[in-house]
């Protein structure tokens, strides 16, 4: 498929104008930018990327010197070159040229063109979230730049790309130490450029860590450089970390015109990558807003860009964008589709063979380096130095052959102490692997009893609608209908929550807290559960400060209060009614209390024990709700993840209570 800016270089000049004013305005009026600012943006764009598409564009005249230059440096360093105009359109070709590059620069002993095509390797690796490669790139570049004559600026880029990939890895501690020497460096080589590049990476680390005040200074500062330096993809980059640093922050209205000006940005230098970025978080912005149609057409635009890069982490962020748009609309079963495509997405990106391979390579480069020191101190006669050590040792043979006797014995002492510590280690294992083994079948039989009861209502409403059929009696099948909805419902309820154990068990659902109105979650659950409770004739009511603010997971919490709030209306007589609170938990700051109160039966204190219990039955005497076993065993599971606590509040006659405790937005 053609490029906006390939499909207008197929166009007579004297069209390209049309084009511009026919197709950008509307995707550019999204944007809310007046027409003097956007205008000469799209010319720029159309010209921009018309030079590209035709021979006399960027790379196609570099393609063209390419293919009559001899085997030379001129040829490593337009290899190089070639390398890093399309690092930003197609990683693949971008990453092959590099690599002859590479090939050709060790064959040519170049070192000046090997660490160039080693840096640009490494911004490739890092744009494809090959963080192993990428490690490996910035390390042999960074060794090169370091042996005489030093090239500072090198060292300097090598620093700023093993930054970025521990930013990808969420190693902000470390992102910082490696940009802090990457600024330190500026100070002797004087360049703005550098200096713009590298404070606008270090405020990105500041933002992950929380420290938005400084962030800011940064980013400003970074932002002022690239405007001065003319520099459209600095820019481009800073407005979009801006954009997210916004939206971290909930600042939904910044966050949208962070992003929209790093889109007008992108789009003059014709960066697909930015592109991507900036439109999956425009994505989430409208999704946050509401505003569900402006969302899907951003994030699917997004997609499409992060596609085209190869950039697998947005496309991911994409796929679990559309799901939760798709939940939001109620189309459950899109929003699985989408969510299944995350799953395969972000499985892709999480290896633990490619993170012990980065964890050796910082290894086997610590040694080279502390090495490398060893050669230089025998060089400056440290020889001399360790040679009369050695002969000083010699004095004290006898005494150590004196000691051999009490060594043996000491290592015999602590074989055997080593001996029954790993026998205790090894029973505690056992003890833990029984206790997970009956974990499991308490899982098992949980599932089986909750599973059987919508199935068995299901049998039942399918012989009862055979039966009614048979007699011609249309409207009692009417009537089955409602039975079946119920049951379906519960059933999907059910899955969900298997769905979710499963996933929390196996290690691979991670909990990301972040700021969530408690009001809002709330009002969330309210809705969703509307039309079950007025076709049950149960009102739901809601008790929300708006100025509590939960800092949980949002998949967790909403997962909560739907087993809470499901449970509650299964509990529900007709004409009851069932509220949701949220309120500061008391003589503990810093936690709130989600409660769910329904005017249910109520159960007796041994029923309440019973249903609490670490390793109860499945029948154990309680409450008949299809599914409460396992969502109260994932209620529990998801509360203690946070660091709170999930508990039930009931007597005979007297309704339910079942809240749960999680920390707030500090």
């Amino acid at each position: 498929m053609l490029t906006p800016s390939a499909a207008a270089a197929a166009l007579p000049k004297q069209l390209q104008i049309a084009l511009a004013a026919s197709l950008l305005p509307s995707y550019l009026s999204q944007m809310n930018l007046p027409v003097g600012r956007w205008l000469p943006a799209v010319l720029l764009w159309l010209l921009l990327g018309s030079a590209r598409a035709q021979p006399g564009g960027v790379v196609d005249s570099l393609r063209q010197r390419l293919a009559t230059a001899p085997p030379d440096t001129s040829r490593v360093l337009l290899l190089d070159e070639l390398c890093w105009q399309l690092s930003s359109s197609d990683l693949k070709q971008a990453a092959a040229y590099g690599r002859q590059g590479l090939a050709l620069a060790r064959q040519l002993r170049y070192r000046t063109g090997e660490m160039k095509c080693l840096t640009d390797l490494g911004n490739c690796a890092t744009y494809a979230s090959d963080h192993a490669a990428g490690t490996r790139y910035f390390l042999q570049a960074l060794s090169l730049a370091q042996q005489e004559p030093q090239r500072l600026d090198i060292m300097g880029f090598a620093y700023n790309g093993l930054a970025n990939l521990n930013v990808d890895q969420l190693e902000f501690a470390e992102a910082q130490r490696n940009l802090e020497k990457a600024l330190a460096l500026t100070q002797r080589t004087r360049s703005a450029a550098d200096r713009a590049l590298f404070g606008g990476n270090l405020a990105n680390v500041l933002r992950n860590r929380k420290q938005f005040a400084a962030a800011e200074v940064q980013f400003r500062q970074a932002l002022h450089l690239y405007d001065s330096l003319g520099n459209q993809l600095g820019r481009a980059s800073c407005l979009t970390n801006m954009a997210q640093m916004a939206y971290d922050q909930m600042q939904l209205p910044k966050a949208r015109s962070a992003a929209q000006r790093a889109i007008a940005a992108s789009l003059v230098i014709g960066n697909d990558y930015y592109l991507g970025v900036n439109n999956e978080l425009l994505g989430n912005v409208e999704r946050i807003a509401s505003n569900l149609a402006a969302a899907e057409t951003y994030t699917r635009r997004g997609l499409l860009y992060a596609q085209r890069t190869g950039n697998a982490e947005v496309v991911a962020n994409c796929y679990h964008t559309l799901a939760m748009i798709e939940e939001q609309r109620g189309n459950f079963r899109q929003a699985y589709d989408w969510q299944r495509h995350y799953q395969t997405a972000h499985d892709s990106l999480i290896n633990t063979g490619k993170n012990a391979e980065i964890a050796n390579l910082r290894v086997q480069f610590d040694t080279e380096q502390k090495e490398s020191r060893i050669r230089e101190l025998t060089q400056q006669g440290q020889v001399q130095q360790l040679r009369a050590e050695r002969q000083q040792s010699r004095f004290y043979t006898l005494l150590l052959v004196l000691l051999g006797a009490a060594a043996t014995l000491a290592a015999v002492i602590g074989l055997y102490i080593k001996l029954r510590h790993n026998r205790a280690e090894l029973h505690e294992k056992n003890l833990a692997l029984e206790a997970s083994t009956r974990s499991k079948d308490r899982l098992y039989a949980l599932i089986a009893h909750d599973l059987r009861s919508p199935v068995i209502s299901f049998a039942g409403a399918a012989e009862l609608m055979a039966h009614h059929l048979r007699r011609g009696a249309a409207d009692q099948v009417q009537r089955l209908t409602e039975h079946v909805r119920q049951s379906a419902q519960t059933l999907h309820h059910l899955l969900d929550n298997l769905l979710g154990w499963a996933v929390a068990q196996t290690g691979e659902l991670s909990c990301r807290p972040e700021p969530l109105p408690a009001a809002t979650l709330l009002r969330e659950c309210l809705d969703l559960y509307q039309p079950a409770a007025e076709a049950a004739d149960v009102q739901l009511h809601l008790t929300a400060p708006e100025k509590l603010v939960l800092h949980a997971d949002h998949n967790m919490a909403h997962l909560i209060l739907r087993n809470l709030v499901g449970n509650a209306l299964e509990a529900t007589p007709r004409g009851g009614h069932v509220s949701l609170s949220a309120t500061p938990v008391p003589h503990a700051p810093g936690w709130l209390r989600l409660a769910v109160t329904d005017t249910g039966p109520g159960m007796a204190p041994a029923q309440l024990e019973a249903l609490l219990a670490p390793d109860r039955q499945p029948h154990a005497p309680g409450r008949q709700r299809g599914g409460a076993g396992l969502g109260l065993l994932l209620c529990r599971a998801f509360a203690e993840r946070h660091g709170g606590q999930f508990g039930i509040d009931s007597a005979p006659g007297q309704g339910s209570t079942a809240w749960v405790t999680l920390p707030a937005q500090q």
